[in-house]
Order: structure tokens, then sequence, then C-alpha cells
């Protein structure tokens, strides 16, 4: 199953929630850890292992290029058969977690140091967004187009959900998509052209139990897409939403096996089945090439009509 060649822009960038080894990385990690150990209090004695941090970083990196998400394969092998070239970018949610070790090694406790820590946590993404994507433009070309896949998954009842995962939730799928978003878009502005698409959910729509901290991020990704549209149409860029359904992957193939929950959602399913993972990537290529050139601001669910019923 597939499409018929189109034209698809030379470039783009993938923004998955696997990180990219950056040989700016550690740089930047010695001076946000040099401005957090200056921040401590003079009570704190504890010294940092800055040696074990940046092992956890590397190790974080390598794991990340050693495996990529069933879905994000399937849609490189899609472009790059139409000669599109893939870069995987660095995401906020591997930053959060090194600074939140950096600030923990720091023993930052207190709660105006806490307020600390968010700022820098959100600075440091900020930066690593900008060096990646200045990175990318000097190694490979401009951006044309920016696949923003950042996304995680936590579940508890509502009124049992700790906080540090809404927050962590919220950085990963909603932070992320504007911080890299941004960085993208100013260049773009500039060109007068590209492409963006945010990958949303039928959760952008509905709701489960014990996800109410997803549904609210993911519908936050469905708003945050038609206000860049807004403000981006008018540059020559489209902003466009891609909602997947339920997918036999690796991570769902024990929801697949689960007989329970397959009848259930196969009867939820208008088209009364799962969804195969090479149904999914050409929706994203169209988005990202010159057939659509006009859509804008929209959210493209390919979830076999879940969407569309009760």
């Amino acid at each position: 199953m597939g499409l018929e060649p189109v034209n698809l822009h030379r470039r783009f960038v993938l923004s998955s929630r696997k990180a990219l080894a950056n040989a700016e990385l550690s740089r930047l990690l010695n001076e946000a850890t040099d401005r957090l150990n200056e921040r401590r209090t003079a009570s704190v004695a504890a010294v940092p292992d800055w040696q074990g941090l940046r092992a956890r970083a590397r190790q974080i990196k390598e794991e990340a290029l050693a495996d990529l998400d069933g879905l994000l394969a399937e849609f490189e092998r899609h472009v790059t058969a139409r000669g599109g070239r893939v870069h995987h970018a660095p995401t906020a949610a591997d930053a959060c977690r090194i600074v939140a070790d950096i600030a923990r090694a720091s023993g930052a406790t207190s709660a105006v140091k806490g307020k600390s820590m968010v700022s820098e946590e959100v600075h440091l993404n900020a930066a690593l967004a900008e060096v990646g994507v200045r990175a990318i433009e000097s190694d490979l070309g401009a951006i044309d187009i920016l696949v923003n896949n950042a996304g995680l998954q936590r579940r508890a009842p509502f009124h049992e959900f700790p906080l540090a995962d809404w927050q962590e939730l919220m950085r990963t799928n909603v932070d992320s998509m504007f911080i890299v978003g941004q960085a993208v878009a100013q260049r773009m502005v500039v060109r007068r052209r590209g492409r963006i698409i945010n990958i949303c959910s039928v959760q952008s729509e509905l709701g489960r139990p014990n996800i109410a901290p997803y549904t609210a991020s993911k519908g936050a990704v469905k708003m945050l897409t038609k206000g860049m549209a807004i403000d981006l149409g008018p540059h020559g860029i489209t902003v466009n939403g891609l909602g997947p359904g339920y997918f036999k992957t690796e991570l769902t193939a024990p929801l697949v096996a689960d007989a329970a929950f397959s009848a259930w959602l196969i009867n939820r399913t208008p088209s009364r089945r799962w969804g195969e993972v090479d149904e999914l990537a050409p929706a994203a290529v169209f988005l990202a090439s010159d057939a659509a050139c006009f859509v804008n601001g929209h959210i493209l669910y390919v979830d076999g009509g879940v969407t569309a019923t009760l």
C-alpha cells in the first residue's frame, strides 16, 4: 500500500522522542552545570558527579541512536524512497532528564531553587533545539519539512496522578513542539516556505480512562497546530496535524495480543480492524508534499473512523 510519486521538498527534519548524538551537547551541559553550580546555596555541601552525568547523557544518545519506533521508521522509508533526507533531532525530553539529574546532584531543594531549575530546563531545551537546527542546516541545507513527533504516555486516575508525571508529560508532549517548532519556523519565515507536521492523536478529540493529562497534552498540540497555521500561513508555511489511531507496532503488540482489548477496539472502529503501519506514513507524505500546498491548520486523522463515531 502506498502513494503515487509526489514532489517532496528535498529535506526535512524528524523530531522524535529519540535523541541525536550532538557534538555540542557536552558544551551545553558544561554551561548548564556551571550555572547551576554557581546558584547553589552556601549550605549545600554535595559535590555533583559531573562525570557520571555526562556518561548518562552519552548513554541516552547511544540508546536513542540504536532504535527507532516502527511508525517513524516506516515514515522515513516512504520519504527517502521519494528523495527526501531524514535527520533525527534532539528533543526536550532527554535534555530535561539530564538537567533534572544535574539539579538533584547540585542539591537544589528549596522552592525558590526549584523555580530556577524549571527556568534552566526551559532555556537549555531551547538552546539544544537552536544548536540542533543550526547544525542540521549547516550540514544538510535548509529544513523544508519538520515533523514534530515527541511523545510520552503516563497512566493513572486523575485524582492519583503525580504532579511530577504531569510536568514531564507536558514538557515532552507540548513544550517540545513549541521549542523545536519555533526554532525551525524562524528560519522558514525568512525563506517564506516550509511544512510543519505536528503529531496529534485520536486523544486530541477523545478521552479514555486514566490518561486525562495525556488527553490534555494532545488537545493542546491540536490547538497549537491551528494557532501556528494562522501565524505562519502568511509567510508561506503550512502547519498541519496528523492524528494516528490504533496501529500494530512493536509497542502495541501486548494490546494486539490482548483478546478482550482487541475485540473492544475492533468493534469500536468502523473499519473493524487495527491499522497497519504502512497505512499511516503515506498521510504524512501527503501533508509534506506539494499536493497539500493549500491544506493548512488541518488535523488529518488516520484512525479507521474512530473519531467519527460514538
